[in-house]
């Protein structure tokens, strides 16, 4: 019995199949072929006949196998085909995807450095800004020290300039007491001149009556 195999052109199996079969058909035929001293004449005749299709059928049967071998070979042909340019678009996206990751790779690294250099530069900022909070509690300290010595300097002041209202107050008693004297001597000095001024009036009086 003849098998007839459906060939796919993807499997590897095909030219093995196709010799398989067309050894199934040759032995058939082999099979089938009279032996001329041992029938009679009739029956060789037949059989002859029976041959001669066999044969016809071999040979289309070779033929159909070399129409499948032929279409086999262009779906192969085609199928080289696509998965060439499968290849070479997995390739194509192979060096894209690859050329991807170095630019990827590369952004990672600038911004790994950017990132550094912020963090080096929030380091420095955050230095400055404990020094600075180290320089303005030193200043902070000295302009509490130097408010207690304006605030001592302000008490000193206000002791003095009330040292000083009391002995301004005190001059001015004196001033005021000087003045009443001097008011007085004053008037003193100018009754002793009236006086005076009577006395030579009399001395010249006398003078003149007297002289």
């Amino acid at each position: 019995m003849l098998n007839i195999f459906k060939l796919d052109p993807d499997f590897e199996k095909n030219d093995a199949a196709c010799d398989e079969i067309r050894e199934q058909i040759i032995g058939d035929a082999g099979e089938k072929m009279p032996e001329m001293t041992e029938e009679l004449p009739e029956k060789s005749v037949k059989r002859i006949e029976e041959s001669a299709i066999s044969l016809k059928k071999i040979a289309q049967l070779e033929a159909d196998l070399e129409e499948m071998k032929k279409d086999k070979d262009i779906e192969m042909s085609r199928w080289t085909a696509k998965i060439a340019q499968i290849e070479a678009k997995l390739e194509a996206d192979f060096v894209d995807e690859r050329e991807r990751n170095r630019e990827l790779k590369g952004k990672i690294a600038e911004a790994k450095r950017k990132n550094d250099d912020l963090e080096a530069q929030l380091r420095t900022r955050n230095t400055e800004v404990r020094e600075g909070k180290t320089k303005i509690g030193e200043l902070d300290g000295k302009i509490n020290a130097l408010q207690s010595k304006i605030s001592g300097f302000e008490t000193q002041i206000e002791c003095e300039q009330k040292e000083r209202s009391d002995e301004f107050t005190k001059i001015n008693s004196k001033i005021s007491q000087s003045d009443d004297r001097s008011t007085k001597i004053g008037a003193d000095l100018k009754e002793i001149d009236s006086e005076f001024a009577e006395m030579s009036r009399k001395m010249a009086k006398l003078e003149t009556d007297f002289g």
